[in-house]
């Protein structure tokens, strides 16, 4: 028998131990959780912006929960500062630089994690950027596959790939967006529209008028801006505020208000610095 025959072989007799060890055991992935996670957005005392998040799991969870990440894209190494919440341990500053993506990830032991039904909070970081939408990820307590000692371990197709970040479940929530110094006021507001109108797609935004109301808001911006009349802009920017802040107690979800508000704030300090 040759070597490559003889390779071959090899090759298949560990691959059909593997799958045989997988096929007796029974696989399930750490998505048997639904959560809802609630974002808030608030400056500390040098200014900066602190990201807080809490994550309830809701009475159908079926299993308990062991780890929350944020997944910045692209990759944003301005996270200056984490802080956890009880029980739960975290390296406070984001894994995975290098990647396309990093995050910022908490886990718990067993005796803290998240029971259906109960809630958690105190998951915060601290940074200069600017709020965006981006993804979180979850995962419940699980038991992982085992193999042999020795033996390779496969990939398992709907456990490994079940999503980019491992066999959890994702969803939306608000982070740290890295804004490129480059990127022009106009790109900036069409950020800012874009991001109102995912946030009534959420139901961050209470009801479609609402939603309407600042996306018209922008369009005023927008047609100032065009036609040279940054004065007129600042102050149409300025009724967005206080109508963020007016409607962040009935209309406006936590998500939504701070999308609106930080980046409010960002374009009215570039255009007051420009009108100088």
């Amino acid at each position: 028998m040759n070597r490559i025959l003889m390779a071959s072989l090899g090759f298949w007799i560990v691959s059909s131990l593997s799958s045989v060890w997988l096929n007796a055991q029974t696989i399930d992935p750490g998505n048997r959780i639904q959560i809802v996670v609630r974002a808030r957005v608030s400056r500390d005392s040098a200014h900066r912006l602190m990201y807080s998040y809490s994550v309830n799991s809701l009475p159908q969870s079926q299993q308990t929960v062991q780890e929350f990440r944020i997944i910045f894209r692209p990759s944003n190494d301005s996270i200056s500062q984490g802080r956890t919440a009880l029980g739960w341990d975290s390296p406070g500053i984001p894994s995975g630089m290098g990647d396309p993506f990093n995050y910022i990830i908490w886990w718990a032991p067993i005796p803290n994690q998240i029971q259906h039904g109960d809630s958690t909070n105190g998951f915060s970081y601290t940074t200069t950027q600017l709020p965006g939408i981006c993804e979180y990820f979850a995962e419940g307590n699980h038991a992982l596959p085992w193999f042999p000692e020795g033996m390779a371990e496969d990939s398992i197709p709907g456990y490994d790939d079940l999503t980019p970040y491992g066999p959890g479940i994702v969803g939306k929530t608000v982070g740290a967006v890295k804004t490129l110094s480059t990127v022009g006021l106009l790109s900036l507001l069409d950020s800012l529209n874009s991001y109102i109108r995912q946030a009534r797609s959420f139901r961050w935004i209470v009801n479609q008028p609402t939603s309407d109301k600042y996306t018209n808001y922008l369009s005023t911006v927008r047609a100032h801006l065009q036609a040279g009349e940054n004065g007129y802009a600042i102050r149409t920017l300025q009724h967005v505020l206080k109508s963020a802040d007016s409607d962040s107690s009935s209309v406006l979800a936590s998500e939504a208000y701070a999308l609106i508000r930080y980046n409010t704030e960002y374009l009215v300090s570039n255009l007051k610095a420009i009108k100088r």
